[in-house]
C-alpha cells in the first residue's frame, strides 16, 4: 500500500503543497515536482480546487514519483562514493603528501596541505 504524506514548508501561504498564488493572473497555480522539474497542472480561481488538483496528481503518479526518488538516491550515493574517494587521497593536487606534519584543517573544516598554503601565501 502506498502512503503519501503532504508536508508543508514553514513559509507556505496557501495551506496546500504544490499550490502558489499568481498575483498577475489573480489565480492559484497548481504544480508538482517530477524528476527535478516543475510540472504545471493549471490555474484555478479557488485555492481548494488547486490543492485537490495537486494532490490528485501526486496520488496518480505516486509510483512514478517513488521510482524517481529512488533513482535520485542512487545518483547521490554514487556521488558520495566519488567524494569519499577524493578524501581518501594520500597526496594533494601538487603532489605533497597528506601526513600529520603537512596537513591542517582550514576554516571551513576541509583538509589542507600546509606546503601549498605556504606557497599560496608567499606569492
Amino acid at each position: 500500500m502506498l502512503c503519501y504524506v503532504d508536508m508543508l514548508r514553514a513559509n507556505n501561504q496557501t495551506g496546500y503543497k504544490g499550490v502558489s498564488y499568481d498575483p498577475k493572473r489573480k489565480r492559484y497555480r497548481a504544480y508538482a515536482m517530477m524528476g527535478g522539474y516543475q510540472q504545471h497542472l493549471g490555474y484555478f480561481s479557488d485555492v481548494h480546487d488547486a490543492g485537490i488538483a495537486a494532490s490528485d496528481f501526486r496520488l496518480q503518479h505516486a509510483k512514478e514519483l517513488a521510482e524517481i526518488s529512488v533513482r535520485g538516491r542512487e545518483i547521490k550515493s554514487k556521488s558520495l562514493t566519488a567524494w569519499h574517494q577524493k578524501h581518501k587521497a594520500t597526496h594533494c593536487k601538487r603532489g605533497h603528501p597528506y601526513d600529520e606534519a603537512n596537513t591542517c584543517v582550514d576554516s571551513r573544516g576541509r583538509r589542507e596541505c600546509i606546503a601549498c598554503r605556504v606557497e599560496r601565501r608567499g606569492r
